[in-house]
C-alpha cells in the first residue's frame, strides 16, 4: 500500500488514538505554543543578480569548512560551506549510475549527509549515529535507482541539523532518466534551480540561537535567500524555462505566485 493510501485509510483512527497526559497539556498549555510563524520577512531590493550552483556528477567531494559569504548584498556573515559559497554543488545523475561522494569534514563538530528522497542503503543514508567527526570523512556509495527529481542533502547530526543547514550546509541533488528526457524539457541555461530558504540575522552575521518555544516550533528567519542569496534577480528571455523549486528551510513553509502586473495567472491558482 502506498504511503499517502494509508495515510487517508487510518488518519482517523490514528488521531482518535493520541491521548496527552493532564500533566503534559497544562505544560503546553503554559507555553502558548503558536504553530505559526511570528518572524515577518523583509523584502529586499532585488538587485543582486541570482547565483547558479556549480554541479558535479557521479564523483562528488564534499568538503565542509567554515567560510564566508555575502548572502545579503554588502555584508559578508560567516558561513558553512561544502565549496567556495554557501551551498553545496547541484548533483547530477542519471538513472542506474552510482554516486561516489566523499565527505571531508573540515569542521570543530560532527556532521554527516541525508540524501533527502533518495532511495539509499541504510547505512549511506545519513542516520544520526553515522558520522564523520572533526577533522574525520565519511565515503557515501549511492546507487541510483529510481525515476527522475528533484531532491536534495544536507546534514544530520543529532542536535546540530537545524544550524548547520542554516549556516549554509545543503544542496540539491537531481535525477534524470530516459522517461524525461523525452519530454524535451527546457534544459542547460533554461533549466534553473531555485533552493529558498530563510534566514535570521543579528546585525551583519547569521544568527541560530533558537528558545525553547522555536524548537518546539520551528526556527524562522526574516530574510528569504534563493541560491544562497537575499532576494536575487534573473533576467529570462522570451522563451519556456524549467525552474527546479526547493524549499530548503528549516520550518517556513511558502505560498509562491508569479508577479506579472496581473497580466499572466500564475498556474493552478
Amino acid at each position: 500500500m502506498k504511503r499517502r493510501d494509508f495515510v487517508k485509510l487510518s488518519g482517523t483512527t490514528v488521531v482518535s488514538a493520541i491521548v496527552i497526559p493532564p500533566a503534559l497539556q497544562s505544560c503546553m498549555a503554559g507555553m502558548k505554543m503558536n504553530m505559526g510563524s511570528s518572524v515577518a520577512v523583509k523584502e529586499g531590493s532585488f538587485d543582486v543578480g541570482l547565483p547558479i550552483p556549480s554541479e558535479v556528477g557521479t564523483t562528488a567531494p564534499l568538503a565542509t569548512k567554515s567560510s564566508t559569504f555575502a548572502v545579503v548584498k554588502g555584508k559578508s556573515t560567516a558561513t558553512l560551506t561544502y565549496q567556495s559559497n554557501i551551498l553545496g554543488p547541484t548533483i547530477r545523475v542519471n538513472t542506474g549510475q552510482t554516486v561516489n561522494a566523499a565527505l571531508q569534514n573540515n569542521l570543530s563538530e560532527e556532521t554527516n549527509i541525508h540524501w533527502h528522497g533518495l532511495k539509499v542503503p541504510a547505512n549511506m543514508d545519513g542516520h544520526p549515529k553515522d558520522l564523520a567527526q572533526a577533522g574525520g570523512s565519511f565515503n557515501y556509495v549511492l546507487p541510483i535507482n529510481q525515476r527522475a527529481g528533484t531532491y536534495w542533502y544536507h546534514p544530520h547530526p543529532h542536535k546540530k541539523t537545524g544550524k548547520q543547514v542554516h549556516a549554509g550546509l545543503a544542496g540539491m541533488f537531481i535525477v534524470n532518466d530516459n522517461e524525461e528526457a523525452a519530454l524535451n524539457l527546457p534544459s542547460g541555461d533554461f533549466e534553473v534551480p531555485l533552493v529558498i530558504q530563510d534566514k535570521r540575522f543579528s546585525g551583519d552575521q547569521l544568527s541560530y540561537a533558537p528558545t525553547m518555544r522555536e524548537v518546539m516550533t520551528g526556527y524562522f528567519g526574516e530574510t528569504v535567500i534563493v541560491n544562497g542569496t537575499a532576494s536575487p534577480v534573473l533576467t529570462v528571455t522570451t522563451r519556456w524555462y524549467r525552474f527546479r523549486i526547493l524549499n530548503g528551510s528549516t520550518a517556513r513553509v511558502y505560498n509562491l505566485a508569479l508577479k506579472c502586473n496581473g497580466r499572466i495567472p500564475f498556474p493552478g491558482q
